[in-house]
């Protein structure tokens, strides 16, 4: 009977290699779990900073509290505009030039916003508004309306934003407030609140908004300002 030998650099390469094997699970698991923790521990990181707010939206209306002055002609035509749109005027200063030659000044101070064309073309029959005359830094009366449900989270001092209807917020930015009574009943299931406008109104943007009407859009009420942790706790208990 023949007797196989076994090289023994083969047999030491083959102990290396198992070696290498049976340590191979063991490394995995390792790093696996540095992995793993790594990855927890940013989660918990990033849901402690992440903040994510309790909201109530509700109809807002936004009317300045100081009407705008208005221009009108009587009769003739208007021979030559002296101003421009959006041109902050004082008052008595000349905005335009009547048909007959006499000059129409401006009752009050503030921003001109033409209402209609000026053409020197058009006659005028009876007392036409041309222009309104708007307060350059005016106060506003603010309120929101909201179903009653969920009103008692509202409370005074919360943040507001604002998005009114004839200034999209992507372009003009939003309004920022604070809630500055207890909701009210209004009526018909809902509330009323009054709001203050903390910068009038200049937007996010840094841009003014005019104001020279009673304006409508969203209010969002921030009731709670939870970090996600937080929240994600709630839901477990």
């Amino acid at each position: 009977m023949s007797v196989k030998h076994i090289p023994l650099e083969s047999s030491l390469m083959s102990e290396e290699v198992n070696e290498v094997l049976g340590a191979g699970p063991s490394f995995m698991m390792r790093w696996g779990n540095i992995l793993l923790f790594a990855v927890i521990l940013l989660f918990l990181t990033l849901s402690g900073l992440i903040r994510y707010p309790d909201i109530i939206t509700g109809k807002v209306t936004v009317a300045p509290l100081q009407a705008p002055t208005s221009v009108t002609i009587n009769n003739g035509s208007i021979q030559s505009t002296l101003v421009q749109n959006g041109q902050v005027v004082t008052k008595g200063q000349a905005l335009l030039l009547h048909s007959g030659g006499d000059t129409i000044a401006a009752p009050a101070a503030g921003k001109v916003v033409f209402e209609r064309s000026t053409d020197s073309h058009i006659i005028y029959t009876k007392p036409t508004l041309i222009l309104s005359i708007l307060p350059e830094h005016g106060d506003y009366l603010t309120t929101v309306t909201l179903p009653s449900a969920g009103a008692g989270k509202v409370q005074i001092g919360q943040e507001v934003s604002i998005h009114l209807n004839d200034y999209p917020s992507g372009e003009f930015g939003k309004l920022a407030g604070k809630v500055l009574s207890r909701p009210l009943p209004a009526g018909n299931g809902a509330v009323s609140i009054d709001i203050q406008l903390k910068d009038g109104n200049i937007s996010s943007y840094q841009k003014p908004l005019d104001i020279y009407k009673a304006m409508d859009g969203r209010a969002e009420i921030v009731t709670a300002n939870k970090r996600l942790i937080q929240r994600i706790l709630s839901f477990l208990n």
